[in-house]
Order: structure tokens, then C-alpha cells, then sequence
């Protein structure tokens, strides 16, 4: 069912209210606004619990016209009391690099849950009879800041470990790490035989870093469980703020770039969401259009499969330029929130975003034919980053060949990036071509369902130099699948398979209806227009 777009503007109400706010809500036409609200806020003492300052900000967001999304936050560092860290209930997650201890609660000890649940149900019970005032919930499940993510860049500098890694060394962790493995595969024979390894019993396996790994298998199957592992307490969070707000949007706040270390899996989220009537609010938004394409348009394009709802967030703010690219993205996907924090600070962001105001209540129902294959293995594989988080010149981003390869492709065609999960779940019944980059690994039943659609005659193209493997290590071939090197080659096929291509780069994105009509975006001239 169709809901009105939300247009969410992030605000530090809990400081002090500012008049010139509500003129900014009244010239862009908000309709929400988020602000922070973590354990520590309420209960700075054991059971000392007090909802003052929130109540204040909700008085005066409702005297201006605007619903509340409360950021509901517990587990990471910010968001603890200081007491419950000192407490024996306190578990950290612990990293694989240093064997040392972050000062984030982690996701693997069970205790942490009833603490948990409590959190939510002190702001429900709180709020229960000012609901018609709250316009939506925003989870915030671990990691630095909120998001479902493992630690990796750290909030207030120097107060805690934390770095880019593998955060799956506490006791708690290396017992779930044991536990998937032998119901997975029933015997330690058998997981020796996976992963050419040599164990005794189940008791000598452990997480490992990539240069431990005992084989590529090993490494690509640890990082599939750290991924599920993030899921399993996603899950549980979305369970029980559910019980809570039967019919409320809730958004599972996601951020960073879905590497393997990070541990977040977009696309499987937005089918567990889904389950529970529940969108992802994406927090990767910025550079250009085409970095948008790939870390943030992809969630949409499981959310729209899946049958959910995905808000966007541009998680330190825009430019005036970005904040047009950042709208066009959002209006093309489908999505329903739009979150910004710039809008109090920068001139040029709100008169931008004014001229295509109008554009952000259509639903644009995207027609894309073209497939390209984003592999979740070699993304577990592959621990390297293309690019780099401008805020800490923090190293961030897919591994620089897929990432590349997305940037150049979307100059000259619109396309879905698709993983295995969506493969798995048969997304590709809904294109004319699946492109497969000829650089990266494939699982074994991957490859069978490819060759099974192009049999179903769906236009399979390998593209680039062929050095497809398997994760085993075996090499890859499909019969029926065109091998192509050269870019015009691959936009002449595309064109001949009835694929809308460009030739030129010329800063102009297309993406078409399916009433017809086409929406661009002008790079260079920063502006949005019907074709």
C-alpha cells in the first residue's frame, strides 16, 4: 500500500529549541523529525528514569506541525550508562587483530537482551498515549553509532578500542562460531573436508583473520556467518519492537559499505524486514550519483523486491550540488523516507532541494531490464577498499574492481546490482540480461541457477577479461554466455538485446518509468527533469 513520502530532518532538539526551525520545516515541507534517544539519556542512574527533555522536544515538534522519530539506541559505547559498564552484566565485543575488548556491548551476549527489551519498553510504555505523535521508530542495534554494523570507526575518538576488523573474539562469539558450524555440517570430518583443514573436534575452531584462514572456502563461509550473525540480532531487535508498535513504520537503521568486515547484509535485511512489515534506513549517501547507484539505490532494489520500504540518509550532511543527485536517487528508487542534516546550515542545500521538492511525492515505479552480479563471495573474500570516508580518511567502499566497474557501467546504462541472496530468491526472472564481471568468484549453486536462465533464453553476458572461479577455486565457464571485453562491444550487445545505452558520458543519468517516461539527472547542472 502506497504511504506519503517522509521528508526527515535530523535536529538537536534535546539543546534547546531554535525558532528559525520552523520556518526551514515550513519551506521544505517536512514531515518528521529525528532526534537521538539512547539508554544513557534516560536512565543516567540505575532506575532513575526520566523522559523530560524528550518530552519537551515533542511538545514543540507538535506545535509546529511535524511527527517524531525517535532514534532508539542501546548497545553502542555512547549509549551505555556508565554503571552497566562497570557491572559483571557488561560484555564486549573483542577483535581478532589485538585480542582486545571495544566498548561496545556485543551482539552474542544474551544477557545484553533483557536490557534490551526493558530499553523499549520504557519508551513505549512512556509514550503510549502520545503515539499519534510519533510518526515512526528508528532501531538502533549496535555498532559505533546505531547502525547494524560491527565496530569499525569509533565515536568519541579515544575513548574505546575500535578499527576496521573482525569483531568476533569474545567467548560468547567463538561459541556461536562453533555452534553454526557443527549444525551446519553435522561433523568436524566434514568441515575438514570444506575447508582442507585438519581440526580434532569441534573445541579447536575458532574465528580467524584472512591471513590465518586455512583456505579461501574457510574464509568466504566465516564471513557468511558474521553477516547472518548481525542479522540474527537484528532480528531479535525487530521482534521485539513489533510486539511494541503493532502498526508504526520501523525502520532498522543500516549504514557503511557492506564489506566483509563491517558484516552487513543489506540485501537479506531487506527480506527479513520484510517479514516483519519493516524498512532498512540506508545512512550511505554521498560523493556522486553513481556511488549512490551502488551503496544505496541496491538496498531499494531488494526492498521494492521484497515488497518493503527503505528510507535514505546522507549520514554527515550534503553539498548543494550532492543534495540534487541524492533526491534523484531517492525518487527513482522508490523510497519512502528522505532524511537530511544540512538543512539548518547550508543555504544552497535547502534552495536546491526546493526546486525538486514537488518530485519527491511521485512513486516512480523503475523499469530496469539489465542485471549485474555483485558477489558476496568475493566480497568475503577480497578485504581491500576503492575509496575512503572523507569525515576520518577512513578506508571504505567494495573492493576497488567491482566498485570501478559499477562507477563506469552506470555512465552508459541503468542497471540492478543483484547478489546471491536475490538470485536465490529468483529475482532474476525480472530482467533481459544478467552481466556477470569476468573478475569475480561465483558459488557452485549460482552457477547452476545462470545456466538454467540462460537456457530459459535470458542473455547471459561475461564481461571483461575471464578469470571466473568458483570459491573452491575451480574455474568457470558458461556455455550459452556471450564473452565480452571491450566496453562498446558490451553496450552493442546491450543495444541489440533492446537495452536503452549511451555512447557518450555526458553526466546525464536516465531512468525510465514503467508508464513510459523517462526522469534524468544533469550532473553538471545539478538539475532533474522529465525526457
Amino acid at each position: 500500500m502506497y504511504k506519503a513520502k517522509r521528508i526527515n530532518i535530523g535536529v538537536g532538539w534535546t539543546n534547546g529549541y531554535q525558532p528559525e526551525i520552523k520556518k526551514y520545516y515550513a519551506r521544505i515541507k517536512a514531515t518528521t523529525n529525528e532526534s537521538y534517544v539512547k539508554w544513557i539519556d534516560i536512565e543516567h542512574e540505575p532506575g532513575q528514569i526520566s523522559f523530560k527533555r524528550f518530552d519537551r522536544s515533542l511538545k514543540e515538534m507538535t506545535r509546529y506541525g511535524v511527527k517524531w522519530q525517535p532514534f532508539l539506541i542501546c548497545g553502542p559505547w555512547y549509549s551505555v550508562p556508565y554503571w552497566y559498564k562497570e557491572s559483571k552484566k557488561s560484555h564486549y565485543f573483542r577483535c581478532l587483530e589485538h585480542d582486545q575488548d571495544s566498548g561496545i556491548q556485543s551482539i552474542w551476549n544474551e544477557k545484553f537482551k533483557k536490557t534490551t527489551v526493558r530499553f523499549l519498553k520504557l519508551f513505549h510504555d512512556h509514550y503510549k498515549d502520545r503515539e499519534n505523535a510519533i510518526d515512526s521508530i528508528l532501531l538502533g542495534v549496535s555498532g559505533d553509532y546505531g547502525e547494524a554494523i560491527y565496530p569499525c570507526i569509533g565515536n568519541f575518538d579515544g575513548l574505546y578500542h575500535t578499527h576496521r576488523g573482525f569483531w568476533c573474539n569474545d567467548s560468547h562469539a567463538i561459541l556461536d562460531f562453533r555452534r553454526h558450524f557443527k549444525d551446519k555440517l553435522k561433523s568436524i570430518k566434514a568441515l575438514n573436508a570444506r575447508w582442507g583443514t585438519s581440526y580434532s573436534d569441534f573445541s579447536r575452531v575458532k574465528p580467524f583473520l584472512k591471513k590465518n584462514a586455512p583456505s579461501r572456502r574457510a574464509m568466504v563461509d566465516m564471513v557468511y556467518w558474521y553477516r547472518e550473525a548481525m542479522l540474527k540480532h537484528a532480528e531479535f531487535w525487530i521482534q521485539e519492537a513489533r510486539k511494541l508498535w503493532k502498526t508504526k513504520d520501523i525502520y532498522l537503521c543500516m549504514g557503511g559499505d557492506g564489506s566483509a568486515e563491517e558484516g552487513q547484509h543489506y540485501t537479506a535485511a531487506a527480506k527479513l524486514c520484510a517479514k516483519y512489515k519493516v524498512g532498512i534506513r540506508d545512512t550511505n549517501a554521498r560523493d556522486n550519483f553513481r556511488f549512490l547507484n551502488t551503496y544505496q539505490c541496491s538496498t531499494a532494489v531488494a526492498a521494492n523486491y521484497y515488497k518493503t520500504y527503505c528510507g535514505f540518509e546522507s549520514s554527515h550532511g550534503s553539498t548543494g550540488k550532492f543534495i540534487v543527485a541524492r533526491m534523484f536517487a531517492f525518487i527513482i528508487s522508490n523510497a519512502r523516507e528522505f532524511h537530511e542534516y544540512s538543512f539548518l546550515t547550508k543555504k544552497d542545500v535547502v534552495r536546491n532541494f526546493c526546486k525538486f521538492r514537488k518530485l519527491m511525492d511521485i512513486s516512480f515505479r523503475r523499469k530496469v531490464d539489465t542485471a549485474v552480479f555483485s558477489s558476496e563471495a568475493y566480497v568475503n573474500w577480497v578485504h581491500e577498499h576503492a575509496t575512503a570516508w572523507d569525515i576520518k580518511e577512513f578506508p571504505w567502499g567494495l573492493p576497488k574492481k567491482p566498485h570501478r566497474l559499477f562507477d563506469r557501467l552506470r555512465y552508459h546504462f541503468d542497471f540492478d546490482l543483484v547478489n546471491d541472496s536475490l538470485i536465490r530468491n529468483g529475482i532474476l526472472a525480472n530482467y533481459k540480461v544478467l552481466i556477470i564481471p569476468g573478475f569475480t568468484l561465483i558459488e557452485d549453486d549460482i552457477i547452476e541457477i545462470v545456466r538454467r536462465s540462460a537456457k530459459a533464453g535470458r542473455k547471459v553476458i561475461a564481461y571483461g577479461r575471464n578469470t571466473l572461479e568458483t570459491v573452491d577455486e575451480k574455474s568457470v565457464s558458461f556455455d550459452q554466455a556471450e564473452e565480452i571485453v571491450g566496453l562498446n562491444k558490451l553496450l552493442a550487445s546491450l543495444k541489440q538485446s533492446g537495452i536503452r545505452v549511451k555512447i557518450k558520458k555526458d553526466g546525464i543519468f536516465e531512468a525510465l518509468d514503467k508508464s513510459g517516461r523517462t526522469l534524468c539527472y544533469d550532473e553538471n547542472k545539478d538539475t532533474i527533469y522529465w525526457k
